[in-house]
């Protein structure tokens, strides 16, 4: 009889993104098995570091855990203003590799595109989502905590303000571009 080792999808996930190109087997698998495997691929960095998705998913547990409530609108902006914020408390490099999608300039400042659309359904409601917090991220929760108090528009008219969105708000159309934020941008 085999001796079955019991792994967590974390793991399969992980052996199968190194080797994504390998995958073809996947396309046999239940259709939402491989949803949810190339849903990971999609968003796993390769080198172990964080990605904009998971200090995403750090900004809700940190909103859940003091019992605050999270919009979209809210997420998008602290996710702004954490990573602007963030050198001094996790260093450049690790705020660098984080920026693994780059926010784009929509009427309402910056927005990192995938984490709007992954919670557009909840609209003006707060994300209902349990997510674990980050040790990486964990330097990052006073921070967080203090943003989670302000007003979503003053947050919204602050990044307005700064000079990649002023330089770029005439080719903001109904509200949307693509234009990408550079790193030195956000951490300006």
């Amino acid at each position: 009889m085999p001796i079955v080792k019991c792994v967590s999808l974390e793991r399969i996930f992980q052996w199968l993104a190194c080797r994504s190109n390998q995958i073809l087997f996947v396309l046999r698998l239940s259709p939402e098995l491989c949803l949810m495997i190339f849903d990971y691929i999609s968003h796993y960095d390769y080198e172990g570091t964080m990605t904009m998705r998971e200090l995403a998913e750090h900004i809700i547990s940190v909103a859940n855990e003091k019992g605050k409530p999270i919009t979209n609108l809210q997420l998008q902006k602290i996710l702004y203003f954490t990573l602007r914020n963030s050198v001094s408390r996790i260093g450049k490099d690790v705020a660098e590799r984080t920026y693994n999608e780059p926010f784009i300039a929509r009427r309402y400042g910056p927005v990192v595109k995938s984490e709007y659309e992954r919670f557009y359904t909840y609209g003006t409601r707060p994300i209902i989502e349990d997510f674990q917090q980050s040790e990486t991220y964990k330097p990052l929760n006073d921070l967080i905590d203090r943003l989670l108090d302000i007003d979503v528009f003053k947050m919204v008219h602050a990044s307005q303000t700064h000079r990649f969105w002023k330089d770029n708000e005439d080719r903001i159309c109904d509200g949307r571009s693509e234009i990408e934020y550079p790193f030195e941008e956000v951490i300006r």
